[in-house]
């Protein structure tokens, strides 16, 4: 007896395993005070420090940043007395190749996401604290192909995150946090066996073999094989 065709999909899933990190440490008073007085800045240091976690290659899909709480990490530490209401985390995605900006926050999104920072307290964010989808404005050059593929293209970008206070102030003094990263989109792999189409034996325990995907040097990929049935009139 022989099993009805089926149809194999073998997905890869990346292993994000090499976190970069970057940290920005708060000016000190007497330094911010000099700035005040020849650049003009009207805030005074807030005493906030910045730890942005960054896995690399990253997912081409924002959805992804969205929904994964291990891609980006952002410690943040409040030293001083003040509790900061609704903060958020404005955000560019600059594609470094081309040396312009193709993603950033809509700062003022109601969907923006926000949370307190309390007094002398440390506040832990992840992706899906920092991104929501709705509240990304998306350069015009790749929109085409964000909307066709929900992906960024493949290539080097930097990440980059400024704390702003409810009052669209800046928390930090030392400018934003950025961090580079890759999106790289390998090719997909191709099965050996058992041949495309072949009838297996209902008694046969198939054995499946694909070629290897490489991702890049340090990450290794992952695989989800998926088995489903052909009915009659699908392809």
């Amino acid at each position: 007896a022989t099993v009805p065709a089926v149809h194999v999909n073998i997905r890869v899933i990346f292993e994000y395993a090499v976190p970069l990190l970057f940290t920005e440490v708060c000016m000190s008073r007497p330094l911010t005070i000099i700035l005040v007085t020849f650049f003009g800045v009207h805030s005074l240091c807030a005493q906030v420090s910045l730890t942005l976690t960054l896995k690399t290659p990253m997912p081409s899909q924002l959805s992804a940043w969205e929904k994964d709480k291990t891609l980006v990490q952002a410690i943040i530490i409040n030293t001083s007395g003040t509790t900061y209401q609704n903060v958020r985390a404005s955000f560019t995605i600059e594609d470094l190749d081309k040396g312009k900006v193709v993603a950033s926050s809509k700062d003022n999104h109601p969907k923006m996401p926000r949370f307190n920072l309390p007094a002398g307290g440390t506040v832990v964010r992840s992706g899906p604290d920092l991104v929501n989808t709705d509240a990304v404005s998306v350069d015009e050059g790749v929109k085409n192909i964000m909307m066709t593929t929900n992906s960024l293209p493949e290539g080097t970008y930097q990440f980059c995150i400024t704390l702003l206070a409810e009052s669209g102030a800046p928390l930090t003094s030392t400018g934003p946090v950025c961090r580079p990263f890759m999106i790289v989109i390998p090719d997909p792999p191709t099965l050996l066996t058992p041949d495309d189409n072949a009838s297996i034996a209902a008694t046969t325990l198939p054995t499946f073999t694909w070629t290897p995907v490489f991702v890049t040097v340090g990450v290794q990929a992952l695989y989800r094989l998926t088995i489903v049935p052909i009915f009659q009139g699908q392809t």
